[in-house]
Order: C-alpha cells, then structure tokens, then sequence
C-alpha cells in the first residue's frame, strides 16, 4: 500500500502508524506533543476550579515528578537508550514529549531548532534553551507567574528526573533562569548537568 500523506480519504478499518509516510507521522507526533502539554494544562484548570490556586500549584509539581521518570524511561525503551549517564539523559530529553522544543514545535520552527546540548564529557554537560513558548506565557502573568513555573516547576522535576531515571548521584543546576529584564533577552534558560560519584 502507498504510504499516506494525511488521512483525508477513505476510513480504513485497519489503519496503522506504519501507513503513513514519515512526513506526517511527524506532524502527528506534533499533535500529539501538544495534546501532552493540554493535557496538563486541563489538569491544573480543574484542580483550581476544585481547590483554588495554591493546591493546583502544588498538584501541578507532583503530576510533572510523577509523570516525568516514566515518561522519559519510556522513550528510552522504545530507542535502545541505556540510561545512565549525563548523555544518555540528553538523548531521552532530547526526544522527550516534554521536551520545550518538542511540546513547543507545533507552533513553529523557532521553537523546534531553540536548543542545544554540549557534552564536556558523558558525565557533564549543558543545556541551553534559546526561547521557550511557556516562559513567554507566564511572562504575560507576571514576576510571580514566571517564578512558579520556572523555579517552582522546572527546578525539581529537572532535578529529579535523571536522578530516578538514568543515575542517583546525578546533579544539576540552573545556570540562568527567568524571570529576565526584558523580553527579548536570551537565552531563556541554561543548564548543567554531572555525576558526583559518592565519596
């Protein structure tokens, strides 16, 4: 059978994934990226509706420390990637549906080509994230808006992650976080990475 290029025809009883032609099983992945993304976003609009602003800030934590580690090890199982080192944890991001310019490349390429990676070694490395669509967002609700989602969010769940998924005596920290002077500063946020073996 021809590969597809879109589902516009007839409904097919059988259809599979491997029906499609690489083009729009990317745009699919997109899709879903993104329904990923409203995914949570639905969430944490029912647990404010419900329990108010607070307890969906503290929710909204959990849900990413408990949704993070079996996310990323499923990527890591379905690519042959052995978690266990600073490189293996950048290849599962890298391809991660979380991932800011995966969850992000549905609304454009500046979002999808925004990052970059440098390994000093497989234990130690940077990442950096040039624009970051749900930092713009939470600029637009303010100083406090960004600290929650940035430090609040980001922070643990970045932390927290490698370590229960691919090395226990991983560490990281942020070497530049929001809120930022303007706008237009970049990049968004910077990070490092590296294994400190126990003592």
């Amino acid at each position: 059978m021809k590969e597809l290029n879109d589902y516009s025809g007839p409904l097919k009883p059988d259809i599979r994934f491997e029906d499609f032609s690489k083009e729009a099983l990317i745009r699919l992945l997109y899709a879903y990226t993104a329904a990923y993304a409203q995914a949570a976003g639905y969430f944490i609009e029912i647990i404010r509706e419900r329990h108010g602003e607070d307890e969906s800030w503290r929710s909204l934590v959990e849900f990413w420390m408990r949704m993070g580690p079996p996310a990323n090890l499923l990527v890591c199982e379905a690519l042959n990637i052995q978690p266990k080192d600073v490189e293996s944890w950048f290849k599962s991001l890298q391809l991660d549906p979380g991932y800011p310019p995966n969850l992000f490349g549905a609304f454009g390429e500046e979002y999808r080509t925004a990052s970059h990676m440098e390994l000093k070694d497989k234990n130690h490395g940077t990442f950096t994230l040039e624009r970051c669509l749900a930092l713009e967002v939470a600029e637009q609700g303010g100083k406090e808006r960004v600290i929650q989602i940035c430090h609040g969010i980001e922070y643990p769940t970045y932390t927290n992650t490698p370590r229960v998924t691919h090395n226990p005596n991983m560490k990281s920290r942020p070497l530049k976080l929001a809120p930022r002077k303007s706008a237009d500063e970049t990049p968004a946020c910077k990070w490092e990475w590296w294994i400190e073996e126990d003592e």
